[in-house]
């Protein structure tokens, strides 16, 4: 919804983009979209959407709410480390390089780099002046190669990425391999299906298309 308004109605789109703040890992990249896009009045009600929406939940809810958000994360956190029979449902690469024996210091590691090269390439696409729906398809891949936790059901949202990207594909051309990514893309939450048989690679279906959408971003004028 955000990305459909930001052209027109920055405003609106910043305070549905603040909604994120329920799931924050998911909007770990949006700063440097909206910094490189040059979108500061989205940027700032994004920051106001979701500190209202906090001060309401307290409001409503009191501080156990947000106590127990703590806990529950430091819980979640366990999971993502150590739960070997989640992996093949958390499309990120520190899943990929947990379930592939890596440990969990190399992991991070691993991932923060993920996250800093996907930044980068968002914050190159949407400094580009060229369509928005390409940008934000760069955007929503990114999300999965920024945060460590993330579960295949998340994966929803590249859907629209495909849709994005697919229009603009039809309108350009079919960069070499892209129809295959974008199947594989369709198909990724489905890959808590292959549990024992294969091992998790959602990051490679993952950086191949953020690699085709950057080029296509670049690419567009």
């Amino acid at each position: 919804g955000g990305m459909l308004l930001i052209d027109r109605r920055p405003v609106l789109a910043g305070l549905v983009l603040g909604l994120l703040c329920y799931k924050p890992q998911l909007a770990l990249l949006l700063p440097f979209a909206l910094i490189g896009g040059g979108y500061w009045r989205t940027l700032a009600a994004t920051g106001i959407g979701a500190a209202a929406l906090t001060f309401a939940s307290y409001l409503l809810f009191g501080a156990e709410a947000w106590i127990g958000f703590l806990h529950q994360s430091g819980f979640q956190r366990t999971l993502m480390e150590g739960s070997a029979s989640f992996w093949h449902r958390t499309p990120t690469m520190f899943a990929m390089l947990r379930q592939a024996g890596v440990g969990v210091g190399a992991a991070y590691a691993a991932q923060f780099l993920s996250a800093a090269l996907a930044a980068i390439g968002v914050a190159l696409a949407w400094h580009r002046p060229g369509p928005t729906e390409v940008k934000a398809a760069v955007l929503l891949i990114a999300i999965f190669l920024a945060t460590p936790y993330a579960w295949d059901y998340d994966l929803v949202a590249l859907v629209f990425a495909v849709a994005w990207l697919a229009r603009d594909a039809a309108r350009t051309g079919f960069l070499p391999w892209e129809k295959l990514v974008f199947t594989l893309l369709l198909l990724l939450p489905l890959a808590w299906l292959t549990k024992g048989f294969s091992p998790q690679l959602g990051p490679v279906v993952l950086w191949a298309a953020f690699g085709l959408a950057v080029k296509r971003a670049l690419l567009n004028e």
